[in-house]
């Protein structure tokens, strides 16, 4: 017995020309099967963890450390303001993002302890 797999984008797209194609799949978005994982993962670092504790996300060039960034800016930036108001948290900011520089390797201790000197100054 012939398992049928169903097509998934439209047959049309077989004799589309290339800018169709590109146009068609630049829409669309695939799940990788390990960030709802990641996310959650995260999230229970974040909501559990001590207090003042930081949470950072890192990782090399395209292992999608900046989409789990992404995604736990939108979600706490949705969530935050109802867990200040419940109490649950005593943080003005849910998140901060930061572009941190190639270390080759190392990790550059020097550069966080300034980093997080700066964002702890008013004004930041």
């Amino acid at each position: 017995m012939k398992r049928v797999i169903p097509p998934l984008f439209p047959a049309s797209l077989l004799d589309g020309t290339d800018e169709e194609c590109l146009t068609y799949f630049r829409l669309k978005k695939v799940r990788h099967p390990h960030l709802r994982n990641a996310v959650k993962l995260a999230q229970d670092n974040i909501d559990f963890g001590a207090d003042h504790e930081i949470v950072a996300v890192v990782g090399p060039t395209e292992v999608g450390t900046t989409t789990l960034g992404v995604r736990l800016h939108n979600f706490y930036g949705r969530e935050w303001p109802g867990l200040q108001k419940m109490g649950d948290v005593k943080s003005m900011v849910s998140s901060v993002a930061v572009d941190a520089p190639s270390s080759a390797g190392r990790v550059d201790v020097n550069y966080w302890k300034r980093l997080l000197k700066t964002m702890n100054r008013p004004g930041n």
